[in-house]
């Protein structure tokens, strides 16, 4: 996406903005461990689809909770992009939201 919107690619900044970006994605991953280490053994599956974890949530909050910590992916992403490329806010949000959607795009007219 850098050689589409013509910008210099640095790999050591490029990185750093990826690692700092995964934050949300890491606490979603650890906010579902304890989501499953809280489930009970035994019953149905759908018992075990609504019963809540000792922090409230359950497997069946956990979709909507985790379309939330991606959105704060793409977020820190685009101003990470923004901050440390010098990048204009339309090109940082296009660069980080560009490839899933051509993903989601490609994905929706196969299944068209």
């Amino acid at each position: 996406m850098f050689n589409l919107m013509d910008e210099k690619i640095n790999h050591q900044k490029l990185g750093f903005v990826l690692s700092i970006s995964y934050i949300p994605i890491l606490l979603n991953c650890l906010i579902y461990l304890f989501v499953l280490y809280g489930i009970e053994d035994g019953g149905t599956l759908s018992e075990m689809f609504h019963q809540p974890s000792f922090l409230g949530f359950g497997l069946s909050d956990m979709e909507d909770l985790s379309y939330i910590f991606w959105l704060g992916f793409y977020l820190f992403f685009a101003i990470l992009l923004w901050h440390e490329f010098d990048l204009g806010v339309s090109k940082a949000i296009a660069i980080s939201c560009m490839p899933t959607l051509l993903v989601v795009l490609g994905k929706w007219l196969v299944g068209f």
